[in-house]
């Protein structure tokens, strides 16, 4: 009897043992995350992303978010100085850095499917600007996505009606492109991030901010800017990079795993999550928070037409390769 619950409970060590060892050895990929734990991106995109990685990998790699690790515009720092493992951020919030790839902002007027617009996205990169696994602005790290904010309107804690009433309104723009919108219709434009812009209206610093329906309920901007004038001023792209001293770490075999997830496959994801939580969101706004008409959507289009020809002239001068580039990106975008 002794020897048989001898040879059990070393059955049992065994097990816990062999559990334990197989656990210390997972691999955890820190990813550095900078807005709150209840938006889209944080409760939809990367739940669905650790799936992927525990799937691809069977197990042996997870993933792990790490919050308050500082402004979004120093993500890409945090892992190219090996703090955390990955990171993403919204491109627009880095002056200067991306704006080759303004083209993919320009404003269109209308709503954007935003899962279709960043695989384009992806496709584009990868045609036109992947030299060899090294896409500029990102040098030295691991593209692993892209994906876009769905079409921004602009949300007040007051109804607007006009543009006319957009005038001398403090407005939080987020890129270089909706600054100009700002700017031509008489706006002031205020750069800040979007964690940071519920507070501000509740201290009356702005006066009106760019968002998709999505931050009515992801950034609570319906508890104070519940009413938003619809423009679809434009799509806005952030991007998803790893540590390549991270990928290195790994096993030839993981690290094809996470390759093969990477690009277009986590772009899909990514976009549909997006994408689909700002449709839901959309049915949930009560129309009389919602200002839409075809006269504002006539004017702000013949803005953007007259916009999106002087910019992509003047992007030609810098890149002559744009202009093949955003007519492929919108060829994709159409199918």
């Amino acid at each position: 009897m002794l020897l048989k619950n001898l040879i059990k409970a070393t059955c049992i060590l065994g097990l816990v043992t062999a559990g334990a060892t197989a656990f210390a050895e997972q691999k955890v990929m820190k990813i550095a995350t900078w807005l709150p734990a209840m938006h889209l991106q944080n409760s939809g995109v990367f739940p669905k992303y650790k799936e992927m990685v525990e799937q691809a990998t069977e197990g042996r790699v997870t993933i792990k978010l790490e919050y308050g690790m500082g402004h979004p515009n120093a993500m890409y720092d945090l892992v190219e100085d090996g703090i955390v493992d990955a990171s993403y951020t919204y491109n627009g919030y880095i002056a200067g850095r991306f704006d080759m790839y303004r083209f993919f902002e320009l404003p269109m007027g209308e709503p954007i499917d935003v899962q279709k617009a960043a695989v384009a996205m992806w496709k584009t990169l990868d045609k036109y600007y992947n030299d060899d696994g090294e896409i500029p602005g990102w040098e030295g790290l691991h593209v692993a996505g892209v994906f876009f904010h769905p079409a921004m309107n602009i949300v007040t804690p007051e109804p607007v009606k006009s543009f006319a009433e957009l005038k001398g309104l403090k407005v939080v723009v987020g890129d270089k492109t909706r600054g100009d919108i700002a700017e031509h219709y008489g706006m002031v434009p205020v750069a800040m991030p979007a964690p940071k812009v519920y507070e501000s209206f509740q201290q009356g610093i702005i006066d009106a901010a760019t968002f998709p329906y999505e931050a009515q309920l992801t950034l609570r901007q319906n508890e104070v800017a519940p009413y938003i004038m619809e423009l679809n001023l434009n799509i806005g792209h952030f991007t998803f990079v790893i540590s390549r001293d991270f990928l290195d770490s790994l096993s030839a075999k993981d690290r094809e795993a996470i390759m093969a997830i990477s690009g277009e496959e986590f772009s899909r994801m990514a976009g549909g999550v997006w994408n689909d939580f700002n449709e839901d969101t959309r049915k949930t706004i009560p129309a009389d928070k919602i200002t839409k008409s075809d006269a504002l959507t006539a004017e702000f289009k013949a803005f953007a037409k007259k916009y999106n020809a002087e910019k992509l002239a003047e992007y030609e001068k810098a890149d002559p390769k744009v202009r093949e580039a955003y007519n492929h990106y919108l060829d994709l975008l159409s199918k």
